[in-house]
């Protein structure tokens, strides 16, 4: 939502959740009740089992016999974000203004060095979570 060139005002008198969305803009103001930002995750599931058998005989002078067995399973799970949920706000900084809760699941509040270097920053939460 919004452009890298845009101011982006977001304004709600409820709860605001950008689950697996960004909000971005040169400036980007905020105004909300409560504020959820969880980043999606992608999963991964792999499964194999593997089995063998061989085996030999050899007949005549010297006879002989053998075989192997062998077996393997392998599991593996993997979980990663490729898109991180949240506000990028640019020189302009951000103004983020939330009444009651923050809770961060994996999300981001950001602005460029410049805005940070120039104090264009503003965040206000009653209370925060993160995990």
């Amino acid at each position: 939502m919004g452009s890298d060139g845009s101011h982006t005002t977001l304004h709600s008198s409820g709860g605001t959740t950008l689950k697996g969305a960004q909000v971005y803009g040169r400036g980007v103001a905020l105004s909300t009740r409560n504020l959820n930002i969880e980043s999606i995750q992608d999963s991964a599931v792999y499964r194999s089992k593997q089995q063998n058998l061989s085996g030999s005989v050899t007949l005549g002078y010297g006879a002989s016999a053998g075989g192997s067995y062998s077996k393997s399973n392998t599991n593996a799970d993997h979980r990663s974000t490729s898109e991180q949920s949240g506000i990028f706000a640019g020189d302009g900084g951000f103004q983020v203004n939330v009444k009651n809760h923050t809770d961060l699941k994996g999300g981001i509040i950001t602005s460029s060095e410049a805005a940070e270097q120039n104090g264009r920053n503003r965040f206000q939460t009653a209370t925060l979570s993160r995990s």
